[in-house]
């Protein structure tokens, strides 16, 4: 994926709060990072690797 570019938001730093973060995705949040790819929420660490999968990413 040459042409893959991704922005980090640090929450803190940005002042987002978790309940924020939940309004986002619309859903109840337990961990971090949590990865969106062109505005469509993905998931946690593991729903991104299922995604890569699916995709053949990896």
């Amino acid at each position: 994926m040459d042409d893959f570019d991704f922005r980090y938001v640090d929450i803190h730093e940005e002042g987002i709060s978790k309940a924020d973060l939940e309004k986002t995705v619309g859903k109840p949040v337990h961990t971090v990072p949590q990865i969106f790819i062109d505005k469509h929420h993905i998931g946690g660490c593991n729903e991104f690797e299922s995604h890569a999968r699916q995709q053949q990413w990896l």
